[in-house]
């Protein structure tokens, strides 16, 4: 099966929404439980705009450039230009080696690019709100959020990079800290490389612009390097992210009424003022235009994803989803159950189904490997037995090299992912004849993070372990199974006794 990046994400967020404190590792699965209006989905939608922050399709875009140390280190490099030259040799053939003066220059490039602004923007517009004022801990002036982040092949080492953005009543204000010596990596992606405007970066627009009169263009050569070392500062949280609201069901049933113009219109951020809409959080307009507008007619050219659509068809769904575009006509999302020879309507559809076909559609149509799908309460309207089927294609679409997001209510999941964890420990020949045996998904790959109120009502979070001796990451459903079952033996006696 694919392997995960090994990166470490860690994310600290302090008085944001309801949550006093949150402390997490992002895992290739990682889940969020606990009571409902506990942050869990205030987690994850800030989750999703940071991936939109940083990620590589939007890296750099409107942010400030400061070149003062760049520049100097720059000028301090011996024979600049021969590096540069050296560097777009690999960049044209990844067989040449990259240049070593090159790391420290990026690591300078990355220190000195960015702006709280973008962030600030994207904030506004996932909650729909005007300011960040509404996302401040209803009791405290200021809220923080930390991304500590430790690269590949060094899980033990302290945070190589750190973010902080801190957001008040005015602004939001943006600062990274990055040790001397931290590794970059050099990724052929992003903006610049996408667009095919790397070589052209290079060369200097203006006499005031080059390096001791070399044709090199500084700011340009920071944007580049800042653009590919971007992924290495921030492991995940630099790739595309798509986001499942809860109650998609309402957006699979709306027709195509909602044009892309309307719904840009309807979020906070561009609205027109004479508009009386109430404003459309970020996160539903993305679902909407991801699921009626912007749907592809054809499934992603990675293979896996429709594999793993057919998987959710075939184990929960019980039938087929596809999507069709008559002539004349917009694409239609429709399903068929097992054995029937048409089309079964949505709006006719158990509410089961019509809560897991975006999530179908997404892994066939949307999702490619590396990329993050955030799901809220992906058991609604679920069955128990279903809800357990669920947490082994939640299994198999992380052992796919797909990073999961999900927050749940669900004990059924939790069990089903327990099982899954000691079921990798087995031996291939110990575990062949068991059902499931063909999921592989070892405990360091699941992450289960509670969400606790505290006496002041401000949310704190805990890792729950596996706990291998009962079998389950232990959310304190069995607690609530035990009070019942105290109850009920309470009544039992009294009604013996009468």
């Amino acid at each position: 099966m694919p392997t995960h990046d090994s990166d470490r994400q860690r994310v600290r967020v302090d008085n944001f929404g309801p949550i006093g404190t949150a402390d997490i590792d992002l895992r290739p699965l990682t889940v969020l439980v606990g009571p409902s209006g506990s942050g869990k989905s205030y987690l994850a939608k800030l989750l999703y705009a940071l991936h939109r922050y940083f990620g590589i399709r939007r890296a750099f875009k409107h942010r400030s450039v400061k070149t003062t140390r760049f520049y100097e280190l720059a000028r301090e490099t011996s024979d600049l230009l021969g590096v540069v030259q050296r560097f777009e040799e690999w960049l044209a053939d990844a067989s040449e080696p990259v240049p070593p003066e090159v790391f420290p220059l990026a690591r300078e490039a990355v220190k000195e690019v960015g702006t709280g602004l973008a962030l600030e923007t994207e904030l506004g517009r996932i909650f729909a709100v005007e300011t960040i004022r509404p996302l401040i801990l209803r009791t405290r002036d200021s809220a923080e959020i930390r991304l500590d982040h430790a690269p590949l092949g060094t899980p033990d080492r302290p945070a190589a990079f750190r973010y902080r953005f801190k957001l008040n009543e005015a602004k939001l204000d943006w600062q990274l800290e990055v040790e001397d010596d931290a590794p970059v990596r050099l990724e052929r992606s992003g903006t610049f490389w996408q667009r095919g405007l790397v070589p052209d970066f290079f060369q200097r627009r203006r006499p005031e612009q080059s390096i001791d009169g070399s044709p090199i263009n500084p700011v340009a050569l920071q944007l580049v390097l800042a653009d590919m070392a971007l992924p290495s500062t921030v492991g995940p949280l630099s790739g595309v992210a798509h986001y499942l609201p809860a109650s998609r069901s309402g957006g699979m049933e709306t027709q195509q009424l909602l044009l892309r113009g309307s719904l840009r219109d309807m979020t906070t951020v561009g609205r027109r003022k004479e508009s009386a809409a109430s404003p459309l959080s970020g996160v539903l307009a993305d679902y909407i235009e991801g699921i009626l507008i912007d749907l592809p007619a054809k499934p992603t050219n990675w293979g896996e994803g429709d594999r793993l659509a057919k998987e959710v068809e075939q184990t929960i769904l019980g039938g087929s989803v596809r999507v069709e575009k008559p002539e004349n006509g917009s694409l239609r999302v429709l399903f068929r159950p097992t054995g029937w020879e048409e089309d079964l309507p949505l709006a006719r559809a158990s509410s089961m189904v019509t809560e897991m076909i975006p999530v179908a559609v997404y892994l066939r149509h949307h999702v490619q490997a590396g990329e993050t799908i955030i799901i809220e309460e992906p058991e609604a309207h679920m069955h128990p037995e279903m809800q357990v089927r669920l947490g082994a294609a939640l299994a198999k679409i992380v052992a796919a090299g797909i990073r999961v997001i999900i927050t749940v209510h669900s004990d059924w999941i939790l069990s089903a992912l327990a099982n899954i964890c000691r079921m990798a420990e087995l031996p291939d020949e110990d575990r062949g004849d068991m059902a499931g045996g063909d999921i592989t998904l070892p405990a360091s790959q699941i992450g289960v993070w509670e969400f606790v109120p505290n006496e002041r009502g401000e949310t704190e979070t805990r890792e729950i372990v596996l706990d291998s001796d009962n079998g389950m990451f232990d959310a304190g459903y069995p607690r609530i199974a035990q009070a019942l079952y105290d109850d009920w033996a309470t009544i039992h006696s009294r009604l013996q006794e009468d």
